[in-house]
């Protein structure tokens, strides 16, 4: 579950990664997954001192030794965002502050950039309760509540990026376990959030941003989490398709339990 401190969606504890007899590469691509998809979501949140700090530190960590993530199609984009949040940390705070409230804030004429799903999937742009109800729902099933204290609906951008990461979380601790039908069930999860949430309107989102941020931080991070959401997909989409070729069934087959509605 997420907890909350001084208005952040506050990372667990680091597991430990032991072999457990389970082959490493699917259980570290698990857990870079998580790591990537709660960096995006941190550095799209408001850039308070204590959350810079806490991106710093990440962004050394996963940093380190990433030559393996070369052949993936996001690790362009990847990289930028990697050196973009290690610039910030040399930059005033101010300015970052007032880029976000810039783009992100509401104001009497509008939000420039609203960060919101409904922003871009609702027929009248504005929250629509059934599908906010859907999206907490989905939270709900792993225990994820957002924190009162960042003041954002469900549909927030950095919040649906931070439930992905908790289901990547899962599906590692899964894999840890040796607990196959435990990770294809969290893999099927991020699934359904991907085709019916974050692939659908990121990409729209992260346009408007790119035309709106004059400095390009803001528009660094979206595009590479974009990128990364885009690959993802796919790779979960392939994942889906192979089981269903070794199981001689759909790939959602059997596939109902805790389903993540869109």
């Amino acid at each position: 579950m997420a907890s909350s401190r001084n208005g952040q969606l506050i990372q667990r504890p680091r597991r430990k990664r032991t072999r457990r007899g389970r082959s490493m590469p699917t259980l570290e691509l698990a857990s870079f997954r998580e790591g990537a998809y709660r960096l995006f979501s941190q550095a799209l949140l408001y850039p308070a001192e204590e959350r810079l700090a806490g991106l710093a530190i990440a962004t050394e960590e996963m940093s380190q030794d990433d030559s393996s993530l070369a052949q993936f199609a996001f690790f362009a984009d990847w990289r930028r965002v990697l050196a973009r949040v290690r610039d910030v940390g040399s930059a005033p705070r101010l300015d970052l502050e007032e880029q976000y409230v810039a783009l992100f804030g509401a104001t009497k004429a509008g939000t420039l950039c609203p960060p919101y799903e409904s922003a871009f999937l609702s027929p009248i742009g504005q929250p629509d309760g059934l599908q906010l109800a859907r999206i907490e729902a989905a939270y709900s099933e792993i225990g994820l509540l957002p924190s009162p204290d960042l003041g954002e609906l469900p549909d927030h951008i950095a919040i649906e990026l931070e439930f992905m990461a908790m289901l990547c979380g899962l599906e590692a601790a899964a894999w840890e376990d040796d607990d196959v039908a435990g990770a294809v069930k969290a893999m099927r999860k991020a699934r359904r959030f991907l085709d019916g949430h974050l692939s659908v309107w990121l990409p729209g989102f992260s346009r408007q941003l790119a035309v709106a941020d004059k400095d390009g931080f803001y528009r660094t991070v979206c595009k590479g989490a974009t990128a990364f959401v885009l690959y993802d997909r796919d790779l979960l989409a392939a994942f889906m398709e192979g089981l269903s070729k070794i199981n001689g069934a759909g790939p959602e087959d059997g596939s109902n339990e805790g389903q993540v509605t869109s």
